[in-house]
């Protein structure tokens, strides 16, 4: 018969297993309405990244939508530095800012995840990469995952190229 593992106790064990005596006993309560499960080894927040920039994509989707209602771009002539419509982007774009309501802070939510969107699609690639999640079964995925419209029947690509009619 072996000996059981020799398992050193921590500092913080104590407070751990007090919170967890608490947390067992609210779970019976009306105070918790879902039960929430202590996973038992240690899940990486970093494999998450991918599902984070998605919903920074979806955050820039509705900001985006919101902004495209009061934003006017310039399509005139810029030669005459008096033109009204060299300065219509920039007005609009002042207008946003002074006189929609919570414009400001819908352009600058806009502008933020614009920038997190690209730490976390990097981040998430760099993850990818040094966790080795391209090898063994995920190999398949990193080939056929990249541009999977081109690997579509002869015929069926003709809206990839403009000059298939």
């Amino acid at each position: 018969m072996a000996a059981p593992p020799n398992k050193k106790k921590g500092l913080l064990d104590p407070i751990v297993a007090i919170l967890r005596w608490i947390w067992d006993r609210l779970e019976r309560t009306l105070l918790l309405a879902l039960k929430i499960v202590f996973p038992s080894r240690f899940i990486s927040p970093l494999g998450f990244l991918g599902m984070l920039t998605v919903v920074v994509f979806i955050i820039l989707g509705v900001t985006g939508a919101l902004l495209l209602f009061h934003y006017s771009p310039a399509f005139g002539d810029c030669t005459d530095a008096t033109s009204s419509a060299c300065n219509q982007a920039f007005q609009s774009v002042a207008d946003i800012n002074n006189k929609v309501d919570w414009g400001l802070i819908i352009r600058n939510i806009h502008y933020e995840a614009s920038n997190a969107m690209v730490l976390l699609a990097v981040m998430h690639m760099f993850y990818q990469y040094f966790a080795g999640r391209y090898k063994l079964r995920y190999e398949m995925l990193w080939i056929t995952g990249s541009y999977p419209q081109y690997t579509r029947p002869v015929g069926h690509q003709h809206w990839a190229n403009a000059d298939s009619r």
